[in-house]
């Protein structure tokens, strides 16, 4: 209980105090904890040693007089050689506290814990040599209980060699659960910041991408793709030659990632995947690139809790994907091929274009904002004006959706103290401590105004309607069907509906009213249900009499 947490921790805080002198070691030693601890183990893996042995023992009937006084001869001699070996062990009959049930229900488990304290000094690991409680966990390590393994592995320290040997074993155990564990326990190392973690722990990472089962490899692509955000393990890495092209998008995600290094620059294009997924990117992955991050942010800045304190704590901060053009443009050798290969230009020329996209507008921009994030393509966007037609698209596009794309894209351009001092002298600033990236207008009266526009005409009074006059209570019906795939009227709408029915029952019996709701479900996005609800509407309505309407006679029933 955590009510008992409180000695486990006043012990740890003892040991670690010991430990500190070689007097403080000695009342360990003579304390014979650690011995009875290493003891207790010894039993649980006989005993478990034992459960093995009989479950492999298959039952056979003797064929003759001889094989059964060979069978007892063979019996009492090895009732000697056990009672000769009864001094050497614990007895099996003497129950562990480290068998299963105690280790998942009882504090036995905290025993590992104070096991890890002892890890944290030289003399505690001479101590645990000593009295054999390091070979002992070494024995532990291949034996079938994973639990003890995971619990050793979570809790004791590595900044000897000797421990990181134990790891090791257990990197390459048979249980997939303790692989499993042990790469994920690696993140837990790289993020507390083990001492000398870049000279093992991503040698281990990068061989674990081969093991056999791919939710173990993938666990370990994983800590390498957060690893390799700083670039001390990415240069290692890199330099192990890994084979990532099997691991689908995140594979070529942290691929992506190496392109920050012309070591890992020159390694991607002797493995000739350059050329073809820049390919890729021009014709298919810069749009789905939008899609994914306008997906992102969507879900980030819509919930559907009415709690104020539950919707602070959905709302967070939005990942970008990494993106190769970004990744390019880190190096002059990545920067000098987007500029032979042409796709720089094409982007200049997307956004300098007055007929393209607004899909392939947003496109263009994020590629050129992770473009000019880096000091190399920072350079490349100032020389080119890159910047300056941005924000100039940011204050006066028509399309909206562009508009807020612009400000995402200053905003990541924003990550280099030279962009942030270009664009606070075109009108932009920046905080100068702040680890979002984020921009804004000096002046947000132009960013936020709108242009004037006309007036279209209302959603039922679409282009593809018929021509048919209407009375005004038909109007404020169809008026109310169109309001229906709005969440902010839609209640108001229901309620215009039922009264409607109620005053004017001929409403839902009307098939011209009926053909003119169609044509207004054709042209309008309504979800599933609310199209259900309103063909529910209509289920009077006699649709033989459509043949008989001119303006609908090209209806057949």
């Amino acid at each position: 209980s955590v009510s008992k947490m409180i000695y486990v921790r006043a012990l740890c805080g003892a040991i670690a105090t010991l430990t500190a002198s070689e007097e403080g070691t000695d009342v360990i030693r003579q304390s014979n904890v650690f011995q009875e601890i290493e003891e207790q183990l010894r039993v649980a893996l006989s005993t478990q040693e034992s459960h093995h042995s009989l479950s492999m023992i298959i039952p056979t009937r003797p064929e003759s007089s001889q094989s059964i006084e060979s069978t007892r001869r063979k019996q009492s001699s090895e009732s000697q050689f056990s009672m000769e070996n009864e001094t050497r062990r614990p007895r099996k009959s003497e129950p562990s506290i480290f068998n299963m049930d105690s280790v998942s229900n009882t504090m036995s488990r905290e025993y590992f814990t104070i096991i890890g304290f002892l890890s944290k000094s030289e003399r505690g690991l001479e101590l645990m040599s000593k009295i054999g409680l390091l070979k002992t966990i070494q024995q532990v390590i291949p034996s079938p209980r994973d639990d003890l393994t995971n619990l050793i592995i979570s809790n004791i320290d590595y900044f000897d060699d000797r421990m990181r040997t134990v790891f090791g074993l257990a990197m390459t155990s048979d249980s997939k659960l303790v692989r499993l564990h042990c790469t994920r326990h690696l993140r837990v190392m790289l993020r507390a910041g083990v001492p000398d973690f870049q000279e093992w722990g991503i040698d281990l990472l990068a061989t674990q991408l081969n093991d056999k089962d791919e939710e173990v490899a993938l666990a370990s692509l994983d800590v390498l793709s957060e690893a390799c955000l700083e670039n001390e393990f990415l240069e290692l890495l890199i330099q192990k030659r890994p084979n990532l092209r099997s691991f689908g998008q995140k594979g070529r995600d942290l691929m992506i990632q190496m392109l920050r290094s012309e070591e890992g620059f020159s390694y991607l294009d002797e493995l000739q995947w350059l050329r073809s997924e820049m390919l890729k990117w021009q014709k298919e992955t810069n749009l789905s690139y939008v899609r994914i991050v306008e997906g992102r942010l969507i879900e980030a800045l819509n919930t559907n809790s009415t709690n104020s304190s539950q919707f602070r704590r959905k709302v967070a901060m939005v990942g970008l994907p990494v993106h190769l053009y970004g990744g390019l443009a880190t190096t002059h050798l990545g920067l000098d091929l987007l500029r032979r290969s042409g796709h720089a230009q094409d982007l200049l020329d997307t956004l300098h274009s007055s007929v393209t996209s607004p899909l392939d507008m947003r496109a263009c921009l994020w590629a050129l904002g992770h473009i000019a994030s880096s000091p190399i393509g920072f350079q490349f966007a100032k020389d080119e004006r890159v910047i300056e037609d941005i924000i100039k698209l940011a204050h006066e596009s028509s399309c909206l959706s562009l508009r807020g794309t612009c400000f995402y894209v200053l905003g990541l351009i924003s990550s280099t103290e030279d962009a942030r001092d270009h664009m606070d002298m075109l009108g932009w600033q920046s905080p100068p401590f702040i680890t979002t990236l984020i921009t804004v207008p000096r002046n947000p009266s132009d960013f936020f105004s709108v242009p004037k526009y006309e007036f279209k005409g209302s959603p039922t009074q679409c282009p593809t309607l018929p021509n048919i006059s209407v009375s005004a209570v038909e109007a404020e019906f169809l008026s109310a069907i169109s309001q229906l795939g709005n969440t902010v009227t839609r209640k108001a709408a229901q309620d215009t509906i039922n009264r409607l029915r109620a005053s004017s029952p001929e409403l839902v019996r009307s098939v011209r009213i009926f053909a003119q709701t169609s044509e207004v479900l054709a042209y309008l996005n309504f979800s599933l249900a609310t199209r259900r609800y309103i063909n529910g509407l209509f289920t009077d309505v006699q649709l033989a009499e459509l043949d008989h309407m001119a303006p609908f006679s090209f209806l057949k029933v």
